[in-house]
């Protein structure tokens, strides 16, 4: 087809014009979809879920501390807010913010004039507060360029356009970034003030404000000179524009200022600032742990606003924080006294033979300056006495003066290098959960090793009743269990003998297993484990504890008699364990402290309670049987009766309990390096541990287990049960009493002097009478006619034989430490 002149010039017009609509179509529709999707962006912006810190509850609801991420962000309604808080921020932000719509046309103008001369923005952008929210939108704010400008008015005209100015102010204070890591003004409130933003005063308003521009130069804890003379100006500036009274915001400046606290540290911030509010510092760090293994994927503790529910009981931390704490500062105040004495005495023994020796040997270096010594006692001891012991010690050839001067040189160094240590758990016996937890001294960045769930150290006589109550279910061992406490040698295949002691040097002679519990007596608990055996010991250790593993197994258990007595490393938590299954009639439970979470809307995405519930009743987890567990509870009963380990500790009481029953066990680890207390009641056993991190430091003889941890253990679990009815340790069926003889064990005759009522399962009881004191009686009466017959006194058989039998016989009674028929014997030769 062939066109002509004019088709051709009518069709290239058309395709111009078909060209340009289309171009003008195309941009049309790129337009609208970029306003499409900047609106979308803008309106993601504002209903995006804000970074919200997660909040750890106790069992009652009451807030032990927040977790907190880089932003801390508390969201608040514009109506919350006190009307100063908004004028405050007027006043120093944006005066015309209700009057203009985003643009401030002499701050516009000064960044034209700005940009015109420099090109760039650095005279200053004169920012409403409405750009101010675009750039935090557009993450730009330190960029000042023409292109970032122009692109911040867009979203400015956006935001303006599609909200109110209430919104737009709620959405400022909710997001901009007051410093100190706190995001939002109910989180910069929190930090200054310790209240809600809904309680500012007016200079608290302003102070809050005035961090938005220069939170470095103007806070109140770094640069309080300089943020007062900001503060004041501001109250000026309300006063001057109406929205505030001088005499108001004169009062207000003033109480702020007076209610200052100066002594507030200037480098915190949010999130090093938590431990100072925070309840359980020790516990809120086991929870960020434990909240690493139950979330997953894109959850984020430091910023989903979750709400931790635990089983921590405030009330209860509160207790153990008294009476643990004040132990430990007199315990530490105890032995840098012991170790300033044994300095003390290594240079008033020693100095006068060092000085003379150096007079004698005429060498100038052997002397001793008592005026140094007062001066700087301690460095002089280490770097001048220490070493002239040593030489004394060389020069006569007695080691022993060295070996002195070490230790007391050791205990002087450790006391301030590596000073006493504790840790306190108490669980629930029904199901496991932590009520109280301290894991050391002070938390802080240098100590936050949590003894209570992480320590290896020796638990001591406190693991006794851990492998004896396998000799209980196997029905090799009952309470009426007859042994001889005396001094004897062990020996075992490959392996030198081994010859315990008891504590201060002590023999008992005959005893019942549980005098020999009471009294934490080392032969009867090793001839014991010989009973029983070291598979059975080991393997019921091993379950109480909640250990598994066999190379933990194999490493932890060491298959010697020591292990009697406690060398085995174990933590509170799991000792804490291992009594709260004989409390819960012989059925283990994990200790835990989270409960179940909570999302931001109030639904459970955990339930950690549920699973530890249905965990506990697995087979595994029933360890011993009800009679098992009673026989052993009623066995540490008697630790508290006079005589018993954890006596001291009850005598120490105000109330004694108010009658509730009681039952546990004190240790101390050889050389005194450990002291502990584990006991329980039929609602809680609480584990408690004094010792060192490292090393082999020794309390001292005086600060055993019974003394230095009973006594926390005993008025510790009286406060807390207070308010709790009067219970009894639940005796199940199949348990039956007989009188028996505390010598022998056997059923009890007339004829034995001292007796008792005894627990026992069902057939497990003696059948025998005691004939231990026929053949007592039988010997007496022999040796009383030897003595008369050599004497030669006649006397009736009614008249005077009994005076004479007292004299020699005096009757004893069960806490008689001496064996009757070594007597007997003394007085036969």
């Amino acid at each position: 087809m062939i066109f002509s002149h004019k088709h051709q010039i009518g069709f290239r017009v058309f395709t111009i014009l078909f060209i340009i609509l289309s171009a003008i179509l195309a941009s049309s529709l790129g337009f609208a979809l970029a306003i499409n999707i900047n609106n979308k962006n803008i309106e993601n912006f504002i209903i995006e879920k804000p970074s919200l810190p997660s909040t750890i509850l106790d069992r009652n609801g009451e807030i032990i501390s927040e977790l907190v991420g880089e932003e801390q962000r508390t969201l608040l309604e514009f109506n919350d807010l006190p009307k100063y808080q908004i004028f405050a921020l007027l006043a120093r932000e944006d005066n015309p913010f209700f009057q203009h719509s985003g643009f401030s046309i002499r701050g516009f103008s000064r960044a034209v004039m700005s940009l015109l001369v420099n090109w760039n923005l650095d005279g200053g952008g004169g920012s409403t507060l409405t750009q101010q929210l675009a750039k935090i939108r557009l993450d730009n704010i330190y960029d000042r360029t023409i292109f970032t400008k122009l692109e911040e008015l867009w979203e400015t005209w956006q935001i303006e356009r599609q909200y109110s100015k209430q919104e737009i102010m709620q959405m400022y204070l909710n997001k901009v970034n007051f410093g100190h890591g706190a995001y939002g003004i109910e989180a910069v409130s929190n930090y200054f003030f310790e209240h809600s933003a809904k309680t500012n005063s007016p200079a608290e308003s302003v102070m809050a404000v005035i961090q938005v521009a220069r939170p470095t130069l103007y806070s109140p804890d770094r640069n309080p000179s300089g943020a007062r003379k900001v503060q004041k100006h501001v109250l000026d500036e309300m006063v001057a524009t109406g929205y505030l009274k001088k005499d108001v915001a004169e009062q207000s400046f003033a109480t702020y200022w007076l209610q200052h606290d100066w002594s507030r540290d200037s480098s915190e911030n949010v999130h090093n600032a938590r431990n100072r509010n925070d309840k359980a510092p020790w516990f809120t760090e086991y929870v960020r742990e434990e909240l690493k293994n139950l979330l997953y994927g894109t959850q984020d503790v430091y910023k989903d606003g979750y709400t931790i529910h635990t089983s921590l009981d405030l009330n209860y931390q509160e207790s153990a924080d008294k009476y643990l704490l004040t132990q430990l500062e007199d315990a530490r105040k105890n032995y840098k006294t012991l170790s300033s004495k044994k300095t003390e005495l290594v240079y008033n023994q020693f100095s006068p033979i060092i000085s003379m020796m150096g007079l004698v040997t005429n060498n100038k270096y052997i002397k001793v300056e008592e005026k140094a010594l007062k001066k700087k006692e301690s460095e002089y001891f280490q770097k001048t006495v220490a070493p002239e012991v040593r030489i004394l010690s060389l020069l006569t050839g007695i080691t022993s003066l060295n070996t002195f001067s070490q230790s007391a040189l050791a205990l002087d160094a450790s006391a301030n290098e590596n000073p006493i240590e504790t840790a306190l758990i108490t669980v629930d016996n029904k199901n496991g959960q932590i009520l109280a937890l301290i894991g050391g001294s002070k938390f802080e960045y240098t100590n936050q090793n949590n003894r209570a769930l992480n320590a290896e150290v020796s638990a001591g006589s406190s693991f006794k009743p851990l492998f004896m109550s396998a000799g209980i279910s196997e029905n090799k061992l009952t309470a009426g269990t007859h042994f001889i406490d005396q001094p004897k040698t062990f020996v075992t295949d490959g392996a030198e003998p081994y010859i315990p002691n008891n504590y201060a040097g002590a023999w008992h002679g005959d005893v019942l297993l549980r005098y020999a519990v009471n009294k934490s007596l080392n032969i009867p608990a090793i001839e014991a484990l010989q009973i029983i055996g070291f598979d059975s010991a080991i393997e019921r250790s091993a379950k109480l504890l909640g250990i598994t593993d066999p190379s933990e197994i194999r490493r932890k258990f060491d298959r010697k008699f020591p292990m009697a007595l406690g060398v085995t490393t174990v933590s509170p938590k799991q000792m804490a364990r291992a009594f709260a299954t004989f409390a819960n009639n012989g059925r283990a439970n994990d200790p835990y402290g989270i409960r179940f979470i909570e999302n931001q809307n109030g639904a459970i995405i955990v339930h950690v309670e549920d699973e530890m519930l249905q965990k506990s009743y697995r087979p595994e987890y029933d360890i011993m049987s009800p009679q098992d567990a009673y026989i052993m509870t009623n066995i540490l009963e008697t630790t508290l009766a006079p005589g018993g380990t954890l006596n001291y500790g009850y005598r120490n009481t105000i109330n004694k309990f108010n009658g509730m029953a009681m039952a546990g066990k004190t240790g101390t680890s050889d050389n005194w390096k450990d002291a502990w207390a584990v006991g329980y009641s039929p609602y809680y056993t609480t584990s408690i541990w004094f010792g060192f991190d490292k090393g082999s430091n020794s309390l001292g003889q005086s600060n055993n287990g019974a003394v230095l941890a009973g006594i926390v253990w005993a008025k510790y679990m009286e406060e807390i049960h207070e308010d709790l009815p009067v219970k009894d340790f639940y005796r199940p069926k199949d348990i039956i009493e007989r009188t028996i003889c505390t010598v022998s064990g056997d059923l009890a005759t007339q004829k034995c002097p001292t007796t008792r009522r005894e627990v026992y399962k069902v057939g497990t009881e003696p059948t025998t009478f005691c004939d231990y004191h026929t053949f007592v009686e039988e010997a007496r009466e022999d040796t009383i006619n030897k003595i008369l017959n050599l004497i030669a006194i006649e006397l009736s058989p009614d008249e005077n034989i009994i005076d004479i039998e007292a004299m020699i016989f005096p009757l004893e009674d069960e806490s008689t430490n001496t064996n009757e028929e070594e007597q007997i014997l003394e007085i036969w030769d």
